[in-house]
């Protein structure tokens, strides 16, 4: 779940101080959900999230919006 941050206190800042959600090693995320992270598939696309509401095996298709095409896409 995202969480909301405090705006910065100071003049300049790193990127990082805005990210909504919790970043995990690989440590980290095999202590927070009890497996291996996924493995590496370089044919999909690039993606920086997951969603801890689905079970794990399912199969979930999300609407995202497609800057190119100006449009919400599965």
């Amino acid at each position: 779940m995202p969480v909301t941050a405090a705006p910065p206190s100071t003049a300049s800042y790193t990127p990082s101080t805005l990210w909504l959600f919790q970043t995990y090693t690989r440590a980290s995320y095999r202590a927070a959900f009890g497996q291996e992270t996924p493995v590496c598939d370089p044919t999909q696309p690039y993606k920086t999230w997951f969603d801890t509401s689905v079970a794990p095996g399912t199969n979930v298709t999300y609407q995202v919006f497609d800057s190119t095409k100006g449009a919400l896409v599965p």
